[in-house]
């Protein structure tokens, strides 16, 4: 149920606790059959910026910095995340 996927995302977040949020996603990520991948990291970054999305988070995508960009900036009250995202 992606309702249950995405609350325990969320919560996850809420709680700052990564391990299980990156545990979560990639139990997100792979229920998508291996002929729809597409080998690129903009691939990644675009699911996981609407994942963000459907968690009701605006999340900042490619800001760019004095030093380059970063790949997606979420901002909470109490702490932000940057997120690098790579594909190997």
């Amino acid at each position: 149920d992606i309702s249950n996927v995405i609350g325990d995302l969320k919560k996850a977040l809420a709680n700052n606790d990564m391990r299980e949020f990156c545990f979560r996603l990639q139990i997100m990520l792979a229920n998508i059959p291996y002929n729809l991948h597409i080998e690129h990291e903009h691939y990644y970054h675009s699911l996981f910026q609407n994942m963000l999305y459907l968690m009701g988070y605006r999340a900042n995508s490619e800001v760019t910095t004095s030093n380059g960009s970063i790949d997606i900036v979420i901002e909470f009250k109490e702490r932000s995340f940057i997120i690098e995202i790579k594909f190997k």
